[in-house]
């Protein structure tokens, strides 16, 4: 599924991201297995916040033999989500309250996008 374009927002000069979506309509598969299997859904809604910030490190990986280049800020993300299918809804706890175990935001190059020769 495709995200709106001004659901997310990224700013690496200043090592801060964020994405936000309400009400965004997803489809429900009740168990992994049958996402897996591309069983029945019924319809969902999602309402979420993330936010990236800080930086703990700096990484940059460049493989040219199989056409990658990246570089990331390794940082500290804040999530608040809420979900409801039917007449079941889950609310997490606010995201002051998240604890970041990984995070990262970055760039990457790689297929047609990465620049040979260079």
């Amino acid at each position: 599924m495709l995200l709106p374009d001004n659901s997310v927002q990224v700013n690496l000069g200043h090592a801060t991201a964020s994405m936000a979506l309400t009400n965004y309509a997803i489809p429900d598969y009740t168990s992994f297995e049958n996402f897996a299997a591309n069983g029945p859904s019924l319809p969902g809604m999602v309402t979420f916040d993330v936010e990236w910030s800080g930086v703990s490190q700096r990484v940059k990986d460049r493989n040219p033999a199989q056409g990658y280049a990246a570089d990331f800020l390794y940082d500290t993300a804040a999530i608040s989500w809420s979900g409801q299918q039917g007449s079941f809804s889950f609310v997490s706890d606010p995201a002051s309250t998240s604890v970041s175990q990984f995070a990262a935001i970055g760039h990457e190059r790689n297929g047609r996008f990465f620049p040979q020769g260079s």
